[in-house]
């Protein structure tokens, strides 16, 4: 039985490049790019931002906090539209055409923004390697293959898709993540999974390559993502924490991704947070969830911070005493992931 998880938060990524997996710069390129958004959907956006945004000089968002307000409008349009639909023939326009096309404006900014991740993303900034070094890549690799993993990655990026792609992780699947032909079917893998050697990769923040065709739920590969503009882009959690489980639950794929974490936390023995700031809340309610008897290490950057400060911060977010945190300078040269005490 499987019973180690990995949970990846985005300091997989700064840890390579911190300009490059900076949500902020994300954010703003999006909103800088001339084929995103218009001039008019940049002001009505802007009206749902905080005062301090708006008096920088781009006014663009550049945190999760800062899309608060942007999310509740986005989620009233979305109802309005289903009461709009329930009323027969032609009986109502709740919605005014700006009102009808800000949702597409929202959905399409915030799915740029989250392509821009993507190492494959048109007019990405030119930052050097953006890969995983090559000994952490076969370190994790070799752990999965030999004692099996669930894999939960919190980014939008495909550095972890990378590291498994067209390797035996993958070609043997040793991590599944519900789809098969780019359709999603995870009551098939559920029924197909081997339990004693084979783990859950769950993006459980969602993905760029997660999109609704058809009124089905799909996922599109690397290369059609440059392609796919993201107007109905809703598997993306993209939000501030208070909206965070509101986005998943509204999600086939995340809804389902979160029912499987549920499942398997409780029963995992070895549990390693790695890059995970602390800050959704949803996670950390569900990692009180272990068995009392597993062992649970929080691997983060070393930026001088007081390690027993850290240590106690971590204590009270995941209510648990009984934890260790691994400080370092270069969190990439991890290679501990099995319970062996850290140095």
């Amino acid at each position: 039985m499987v019973n180690t998880i990995f949970i990846f938060g985005n300091g997989l990524g700064r840890a390579i490049c911190n300009e490059y997996f900076s949500l902020e710069r994300v954010l703003k390129d999006a909103w800088e790019s001339g084929d995103v958004l218009t001039e008019r959907q940049k002001q009505l956006i802007q009206s749902c931002l905080p005062q301090d945004v708006l008096e920088e000089d781009e006014g663009a968002p550049t945190s999760e906090r800062d899309l608060n307000d942007l999310h509740r409008v986005l989620s009233a349009c979305d109802t309005i539209k289903i009461f709009e639909e329930r009323i027969p023939g032609d009986g109502g326009n709740w919605l005014n055409e700006q009102g009808l096309e800000f949702p597409a404006a929202i959905r399409r900014y915030l799915h740029n923004a989250a392509c821009r991740f993507n190492y494959a993303a048109p007019g990405v900034l030119n930052l050097g390697d953006r890969t995983l070094p090559a000994q952490f890549q076969e370190n994790l690799r070799n752990f999965i293959m030999k004692e099996g993993a669930h894999v939960v990655t919190l980014n939008y990026d495909d550095l972890l898709y990378e590291c498994f792609s067209e390797t035996d992780v993958f070609i043997q699947r040793r991590l599944r993540d519900g789809f098969f032909n780019g359709s999603f079917d995870f009551g098939r893998h559920e029924q197909l999974i081997d339990a004693s050697r084979e783990g859950w990769f769950l993006h459980l923040h969602g993905s760029p390559l997660f999109i609704n065709r058809a009124g089905e739920p799909k996922k599109i590969t690397r290369a059609e993502l440059t392609d796919y503009i993201g107007n109905e882009s809703s598997h993306l959690v993209l939000t501030s924490v208070q909206h965070k489980r509101a986005v998943i639950q509204s999600s086939e794929i995340l809804r389902t991704y979160w029912e499987q974490l549920e499942k398997v936390v409780p029963k995992c023995k070895n549990v390693v947070l790695f890059g995970y700031g602390g800050e959704d809340i949803h996670i950390n309610e569900q990692l009180r969830h272990l068995d009392g008897a597993s062992k649970l290490r929080v691997v983060e950057f070393d930026d001088g911070a007081d390690t027993e400060t850290r240590t106690s911060f971590w204590k009270r977010v995941l209510d648990r005493d009984d934890l260790s945190v691994v400080r370092m300078p270069n969190i990439l040269s991890f290679d501990m992931w099995a319970t062996d005490t850290p140095l």
